[in-house]
C-alpha cells in the first residue's frame, strides 16, 4: 500500500505543486485511505530517494502542511525556480477543459494555499487574479472522446509500471495492433502524444515512434516489463533532433538557416520552437534563424506557415525541398488539381509527389 501511495504522489506531483493536504483530498478520491502524517513521511522518503536525469523534486516555502512540493523538468540558470513557478500557472490556468477534467483544477489549490509567483512582476498577478481574467481561444484543441481519458491513464500505467501496452489503431489507412513501451506523454499543439518504442514481431525488432493518443483505437495493460534506461537515453537524443514532434526522414540533424523578415523575427525570437534555436541579426539589419535538426514535415509546414516572410538559406537540400512543393502548391490551384492524400504523412520528401 505504502508503493502504491508513493507512486500516486509520483504522479500528482508531475501535474503541479501540491501540499499535504491537496494530496490526502485526491488520494482520498482515489480510494486510498492514509493519514496527512502518512503523506508527509511518503514525501520526505520522496525527497530522500527520487532520481531521475530529467526531472528533479523541488520543496517550495512553508512549514509541514504549508509546504509544497513539485517535481519539474531540470534546467540550467539562475531563474529556474521562479520559471517553474510561472509555468506551472499559466499552464493550469490556460490549459483546456477535458484536460481540466482529467488532471483537476490545482490552480484553486494554489490560490487558496495563498500561492505566489516568486517573480516580483508575478506576484500581484497572481494573488488577485479573478478567475475568470484569463482564457484561451481553444485554437487547434482536441476536442476528446469518451474513451481518451482511459487511453491516457493506461498509457500513464504503463509508464509508472514499467510495462508495455497493447495498442489498437487505423495507421496509414490499416488497421494495425502493436506492442508499444511507452516513455513519454508529450503535449504538442493541442493534441497528447504518447512517446516510445514500438515492438516488432522479437523484442530488438523496435523503432523509436510517437503517436496521437486520440487516434487509438484501445489501449490494454499487459504484464510484459520493459527496462527504460538505456531505450531512454535513445529515445531523449531522437527527441532532441526532431523539430516538433513528428518522424524524420533522416535521423541526421541539418545545420539549418533561414532568413526572417523584420516583424516575424520580433515574434518568434520570443518563443521556442527547437532547443538549438539561435537568433541573430546581421550589420545590415537582416535577421537569422539557426537550429541544428533533422527534416521533417512538420519543419516544411512550419516554414510554409511563414509564407513569404521566411525563407531557407541552407541546406540545400531542404531549399530544393521547400521550392518543389511550393510549385506543387500553385500547380494544384492552378491546374484545380484535388489536394494530395498521402500514405505516410511523417515522409516529408513523398508528400506532393
Amino acid at each position: 500500500m505504502k508503493v502504491q501511495r508513493i507512486l500516486l504522489i509520483e504522479q500528482l506531483l508531475r501535474l503541479g505543486p501540491e501540499t499535504i493536504e491537496s494530496i490526502w483530498v485526491k488520494l482520498k478520491q482515489k480510494g486510498v485511505a492514509c493519514s496527512k502524517r502518512s503523506v508527509y513521511r511518503d514525501l520526505l522518503s520522496l525527497e530522500e530517494h527520487f532520481s531521475d536525469l530529467r526531472t528533479e523534486l523541488q520543496v517550495l516555502d512553508g512549514e509541514f502542511n504549508r509546504k509544497q512540493w513539485v517535481i519539474v523538468a531540470r534546467k540550467q540558470g539562475g531563474h529556474e525556480r521562479e520559471d517553474t513557478y510561472f509555468k506551472t500557472f499559466v499552464t493550469e490556468q490556460l490549459k483546456p477543459d477535458w484536460m481540466r477534467k482529467l488532471t483537476g483544477n490545482s490552480l484553486k489549490i494554489l490560490l487558496k494555499n495563498n500561492y505566489v509567483i516568486q517573480q516580483n512582476e508575478f506576484r500581484d498577478i497572481a494573488s488577485h487574479l479573478p478567475p475568470d481574467a484569463m482564457m484561451h481561444t481553444g485554437w487547434g484543441e482536441y476536442n476528446a472522446h469518451y474513451l481518451d481519458p482511459v487511453h491516457l491513464r493506461n498509457v500513464l500505467w504503463g509508464i509508472t509500471n514499467k510495462r508495455m501496452v497493447r495498442i489498437s489503431q487505423k495507421y496509414h489507412s490499416k488497421q494495425v495492433t502493436y506492442l508499444f513501451s511507452p516513455y513519454r506523454i508529450i503535449y504538442h499543439r493541442g493534441t497528447l502524444h504518447a512517446a516510445g518504442w514500438i515492438n516488432g514481431r522479437t523484442n530488438r525488432d523496435r523503432e523509436f515512434g510517437i503517436r496521437e493518443i486520440d487516434l487509438f483505437d484501445k489501449v490494454e495493460c499487459t504484464n510484459e516489463r520493459f527496462y527504460p534506461r538505456q531505450s531512454g537515453r535513445v529515445a531523449d537524443r531522437l527527441l532532441k533532433c526532431r523539430f516538433g514532434i513528428h518522424d524524420t526522414v533522416e535521423a541526421k540533424p541539418e545545420k539549418i538557416r533561414i532568413e526572417l523578415g523584420d516583424g516575424p523575427a520580433h515574434f518568434l525570437s520570443r518563443r521556442q520552437w527547437h532547443h538549438s534555436q539561435r537568433f541573430t541579426k546581421s550589420t545590415k539589419g537582416t535577421w537569422y534563424l539557426e537550429m541544428e535538426c533533422a527534416v521533417n514535415i512538420e519543419l516544411v509546414g512550419w516554414i510554409f506557415s511563414w509564407m513569404e516572410h521566411a525563407k531557407v538559406i541552407r541546406p540545400a537540400s531542404l531549399r530544393k525541398l521547400m521550392q518543389e512543393r511550393a510549385e506543387h502548391i500553385a500547380a494544384m490551384y492552378r491546374d484545380d488539381l484535388p489536394p494530395v492524400d498521402p500514405t505516410d504523412t511523417n515522409d516529408a520528401h513523398r508528400i506532393g509527389r
